[in-house]
């Protein structure tokens, strides 16, 4: 769960609940429904999610400087 000014619910591809900030009721209810419901993934899905962020970052680099 994270507090944001802009997203609300829940983000169920990123197993994420976006609340607004403050809102404690909010966070509440949230935490009794969603917490301990995790999305099923692959064994690699972390690593593969970090090899993208970073290729990303490889790739604003490289043509940052070219």
């Amino acid at each position: 769960m994270t507090a944001s000014r802009t997203l609300r619910g829940y983000d169920p591809e990123n197993n994420v609940y976006f609340s607004c900030p403050g809102d404690i009721e909010e966070m509440s209810a949230a935490l009794a429904t969603y917490a301990g419901k995790r999305i099923p993934r692959e064994r690699d899905f972390r690593e593969r999610a970090w090899n993208g962020i970073a290729d990303a970052h490889i790739r604003f680099y490289t043509s940052t400087i070219a």
